[in-house]
């Protein structure tokens, strides 16, 4: 039984855990407002950490001991923000931001991990007290980063850092039952090259599109062109060497790398969009509650479609909310549904990962995260196909394929298609799947 002071902690923990990669993106989308390359590089640099730091550590080797990983990303992600703050050189902005996102693909993994380990060790739930403590932790924090105004925007790397800072005071206070482990956080001799060349390929590639969606710029264009030709000289050397394994059941590993899909299209789809900053800053509030309303609605929801499969409820409703974003009246409602079923779908994930009899338990949820993110990059990488595709049709140039409208919608229209037929014929293959309970109460 948990005492009142560990279930604060607990739920301090799990919001901190959870909003460390959104609060950047928001900060960034609201402080560098000129939409020109130097002022969102910062923006373009820690999304493109978040979405391959974790492939970065999957290099080193597999993950040992996720408490001591855990403290390390914090550190790293700390360390970033106060960089940033003291130095508002741009050069270091820049690289600092990279290296925060580095720190934030990881916190949220490594976090879970420890996470389930408690709730098998204790029996233990998510109750209202938690709850309650996460809400406060994260609307306290949404308080201090609006106080300080935009012309010391310093500050608000400085607000954010204290409340990380938080995190990993209470992650300190742990019971020693869930910080022990290997000796180290990563295992020796796990080390995989093709991880790192993979690194470095995406890393390329995400800074690429990022870039070429937002700026008319023919250096992000050929930044493409080439990680594409990387990665698929990459991928046919894999599978001729016959490099390429997959350990864990290949459905699971077709439903995380859908998850990011989805997330991945809600993010391009939003930020293709003619909106202010404004306007995006609600919609990024909209997602994470849908995100934080699958913690405690998502079996209410599933008890009301009892007849479908948690998964197949799933996989339905990410194609209505992929839909619902291209009208006006319903793209908030669009949004929500795609935060809300992308969280309800990671726990169903999670749970079937964390007991799936493979590898060491200390790594099985850094996998899913790293498929889920692979995902994500592979979205985007069909994106941007598109988009060169739909510039094609409608015979504009390649180079200024980003700031044409019409190429954009089309592309967006043809990513939301491939999407929902994608899901529909893995819904019809893929074998039902509930949410697997983690513990049976006495």
């Amino acid at each position: 039984m948990l005492t009142w002071k560990m279930k604060i902690i607990q739920g301090v923990a799990f919001g901190a855990a959870n909003i460390v990669q959104i609060v950047p993106l928001v900060i960034f989308t609201v402080l560098f407002r000129n939409q020109n390359v130097l002022d969102y590089a910062p923006y373009i640099l820690f999304y493109t950490g978040t979405k391959t730091g974790l492939i970065f550590v999957n290099g080193m080797g597999k993950v040992g001991n996720p408490y001591q990983l855990l403290k390390y990303s914090i550190l790293v992600y700390i360390l970033s923000l106060m960089i940033i703050g003291i130095f508002p050189v741009l050069p270091v902005d820049n690289l600092m931001s990279f290296v925060m996102g580095m720190g934030a693909s990881v916190i949220l993994p490594a976090y879970q991990t420890i996470y389930y380990k408690e709730r098998v060790l204790w029996s233990w739930n998510i109750g209202s007290v938690e709850i309650l403590s996460m809400f406060m932790y994260i609307g306290l924090l949404a308080l201090f980063l609006l106080l300080p105004s935009t012309q010391y925007h310093q500050m608000v790397y400085f607000s954010l850092a204290v409340f990380i800072c938080l995190f990993g005071w209470v992650i300190n206070m742990f019971p020693e039952t869930v910080k022990n482990g290997a000796s180290s956080s990563i295992l020796p001799d796990t080390q995989s090259q093709n991880d790192i060349i993979l690194f470095c390929i995406l890393v390329l590639f995400l800074f690429s599109i990022r870039l070429l969606r937002f700026f008319n710029n023919s250096i992000s264009f050929y930044g493409f062109l080439i990680s594409f030709v990387l990665f698929l000289v990459f991928f046919t050397i894999i599978n001729v060497k016959k490099q390429l394994k997959i350990d864990f059941p290949l459905s699971l590993v077709e439903v995380s790398i859908l998850n990011g899909g989805y997330e991945a299209f809600l993010m391009v789809y939003l930020f293709s969009l003619n909106v202010n900053h404004v306007n995006i800053v609600l919609a990024y509030t909209v997602y994470g509650a849908g995100i934080a309303a699958a913690q405690f609605l998502r079996k209410v929801v599933s008890h009301l479609f009892r007849n479908i499969s948690e998964l197949k409820q799933q996989l339905l409703f990410f194609v209505i909310g992929s839909w619902l974003l291209f009208f006006p009246s319903t793209i908030l409602i669009g949004t929500f549904i795609i935060g809300y079923v992308g969280s309800a779908n990671s726990i169903l994930l999670n749970h079937a990962y964390f007991f799936a009899p493979v590898d060491i338990l200390e790594d099985r949820l850094i996998v899913k995260y790293r498929n889920t993110y692979l995902g994500s990059i592979l979205l985007q990488l069909i994106w941007g196909l598109f988009l060169f595709t739909s510039s094609l049709i409608i015979k504009h140039d390649l180079i200024v394929l980003a700031i044409n409208n019409r190429a954009i919608q089309r592309g967006n229209i043809m990513t939301a298609l491939f999407l929902s037929l994608t899901t529909i014929v893995l819904g019809m293959i893929l074998p039902s799947l509930n949410e697997r309970k983690l513990f049976v109460k006495l």
